[in-house]
């Protein structure tokens, strides 16, 4: 079962992810978001968010290692389940909104 997650989805963010999955060839995938600071690095600043798509057999993996861990992977986030490898990144997702704007994702 997936855990809550208050964090809201604009319309152009569901939008982005749903072309993501549409793009991917096999069913039941889950969308991924990722985090990334590589801008970091190359003196910009902000934050690099990210959608993917993981596959069925990569789900099983993180549904064992829920078991195993008991660390929380898979998130209900406004009708809509994802999965965060990074799971950290609940808390500072909490109560924020995810959008999508010139090719970007941005969380507000």
């Amino acid at each position: 079962m997936a855990a809550t997650l208050d964090l809201r989805l604009t319309d152009s963010a569901r939008a982005a992810i749903d072309s993501v999955m549409a793009s991917v060839d096999y069913d039941e995938g889950i969308p991924c978001l990722l985090r990334s600071r590589d801008a970091a690095a190359r003196g910009q600043t902000g934050e690099k968010w990210t959608v993917g798509a993981y596959h069925p057999d990569r789900i099983r993996f993180f549904e064992q290692l829920n078991r195993i861990t008991g660390l929380e992977f898979f998130f209900q986030c406004d009708g809509l389940v994802i999965l965060l490898w990074q799971p950290e990144l609940a808390e500072k997702l909490e109560g924020k909104t995810l959008d999508y704007s010139f090719r970007r994702y941005l969380v507000r």
